[in-house]
């Protein structure tokens, strides 16, 4: 078989983005587009190992999941017809990736990016750097809800305590709802991820320090008495609720749709969204509560519980059927992890 390396961070390294049994690294399930990936270039005659395996530079074919923020070997001018970008991470957490003089790097960006996919079918230049269109994947659900309404609480949340410095920015919002949550609904609402026992933290650089030099545990704890701790399994904890709330690391930016919102739709956890501005055109609007109608209101959390509190469970279970359609819907191919590996394995094996 031809050689294929897969450039990732160190963690995942020895081939463990491949690994499904490992349930820390492939937490949720979140690495089994990989998985897919390896087994579409299989199919072609291609060995796809990480690239402390197969060396990047003495491979047929070099896939990177994001620029690296470490010390990868980028992409050689002779080895740019050769070279892949897969571009997951956004501008405010990686703005590497974003950056043109990098992305020439590549013959192929493969992103979500609704506006390069838009530019890059208007270039005339044959020798530019393409962009396809990529979403981030997963492996989508075809059966019936697990638990039924009058079985789940009301709404929860689940993500890390972090913080970035970008007018786009959505950290701060979700702070925001718990700090308010925890003041006004406390019977109703429960939220997980790692970081929060420092809420004073409030994420940032001084709490990434800490955690980096492993000094968090000699702080003292503050967790809110809607805090339940941090998650091994998101699954079975979004079971229990009807409503999650889904807001992205940052907004409106065009086709930015991560896993937060199919983590809930597939949990069978309504989702109230905020993020891509451009949402509607990839999810049906009947799948999911658009926070922004409530952004603009002079109290937004307590209008979004008001109408989430009186909602029966009959328009409820309008929701799960949207989303239940949806997922079996030819749109829903286009965040499909096996669909999506066999395009990238497509086309990086016919260039």
């Amino acid at each position: 078989m031809k050689k294929a390396s897969y450039v990732i961070e160190p963690y995942y390294q020895r081939n463990a983005c491949f690994d499904l049994s490992d349930k820390v690294k492939n937490r949720d399930g979140a690495m089994y587009f990989a998985w897919a990936l390896r087994n579409a270039l299989a199919k072609r005659g291609y060995d796809l190992q990480t690239d402390d395996i197969h060396s990047p530079h003495d491979s047929e074919i070099a896939i990177y999941a994001d620029m690296p923020r470490y010390s990868a070997p980028l992409p050689r001018p002779e080895n740019r017809s050769k070279s892949y970008l897969i571009a997951f991470e956004s501008e405010l957490i990686l703005k590497s990736n974003w950056l043109p003089e990098n992305q020439q790097r590549f013959h192929t960006v493969f992103t979500w990016h609704d506006e390069l996919i838009a530019k890059n079918a208007s270039t005339k230049d044959p020798g530019a750097t393409k962009f396809v269109k990529s979403n981030f994947t997963f492996k989508l659900p075809k059966g019936p809800l697990p638990k039924p309404f009058s079985e789940r609480k009301l709404i929860t949340l689940i993500s890390g305590n972090k913080a970035v410095r970008h007018p786009l920015e959505l950290y701060s919002a979700r702070r925001d709802f718990i700090r308010w949550a925890e003041a006004h609904i406390p019977s109703d609402f429960e939220y997980y991820g790692i970081g929060w026992e420092w809420f004073y933290l409030r994420g940032g650089f001084f709490h990434k320090v800490l955690r980096k030099l492993g000094l968090l545990k000699y702080m003292p704890k503050s967790p809110s008495r809607c805090y339940r701790g941090k998650v091994v399994d998101k699954f079975p904890v979004l079971e229990g609720y009807r409503f999650s709330l889904c807001f992205e690391n940052g907004r409106d930016i065009p086709g930015y749709i991560t896993e937060k919102i199919f983590d809930s739709m597939i949990a069978g956890c309504v989702p109230v969204y905020w993020g891509a501005n451009n949402i509607a055109d990839h999810i049906p609007t009947d799948c999911f509560i658009d926070y922004r109608q409530f952004a603009s209101r002079p109290n937004p959390h307590r209008e979004l519980v008001d109408y989430l509190r009186a909602m029966p469970e009959s328009r409820w279970q309008e929701y799960q059927n949207a989303i239940r359609s949806y997922f079996n819907s030819e749109k829903a191919k286009a965040f499909d992890a096996d669909a999506w590996a066999e395009m990238v394995a497509s086309h990086v094996t016919s260039n």
